[in-house]
């Protein structure tokens, strides 16, 4: 996805929407007010514009698009904020530091290599309460297994570069964030988001 129009794609529709059910889930965790929240694969800027309005809240989004970077942080409104380029399965933020890390439509778009990397980091990153919430797609759901399509499919039919679409078990994902010393706290199958939740702490 690349320039304005990847970014106008990405941005897509029920963008208010979509930023308030992501909140809903955050807030669900304990995210404090004046906590630390990170946001892997921001995009641009859904669940930013949805908290806003919390002013002592710390905030890192990452994502791979400079121009949804862009349109984040203009959406965002708030100059305390951090808004970081990656290149790779990495999250620039110090050891137990983040209260919440929330992953919305990040590995459903991932091999399993990075999302297990990401999973390491999420372990790396959260305070020692804090949450990882991921959203993922789950093959034992008809309306998500219809989202599933390979990378060439979504070229054809976006005409944008587009990552393709995976889905991944409960089963497979316990049995990764397990290996990377998260312990489930749940799994909500199918969630309010639209996609299924599931929710790790670091292992004590």
């Amino acid at each position: 996805m690349h320039g304005a129009a990847g970014a106008e794609a990405a941005v897509g529709g029920r963008f208010d929407e979509v930023g308030a059910l992501e909140r809903s889930a955050v807030e669900a965790e304990g995210l404090p007010r004046d906590g630390f929240l990170i946001d892997v694969g921001c995009g641009a800027g859904r669940l930013a514009a949805a908290l806003r309005d919390w002013p002592g809240l710390r905030y890192l989004g990452v994502d791979v698009s400079p121009p949804l970077l862009e349109h984040a942080r203009v959406t965002a409104a708030r100059p305390t904020w951090r808004f970081e380029l990656v290149t790779a399965a990495t999250i620039p933020a110090p050891d137990q530091s983040a209260d919440v890390v929330a992953m919305f439509s990040v590995i459903t778009h991932l091999s399993e290599t990075d999302t297990c990397a990401y999973f390491r980091e999420l372990r790396r990153v959260l305070k020692p309460d804090g949450r990882g919430v991921v959203s993922f797609l789950d093959p034992a759901i008809p309306l998500h297994r219809q989202q599933v399509r390979p990378a060439w499919l979504e070229a054809i039919v976006t005409r944008i570069a587009w990552a393709p679409n995976v889905a991944t078990s409960p089963i497979t994902l316990r049995a990764w964030a397990e290996a990377a010393d998260l312990i489930v706290v749940r799994i909500d199958s199918p969630s309010p988001v639209g996609q299924s939740l599931l929710v790790v702490a670091p292992a004590q």
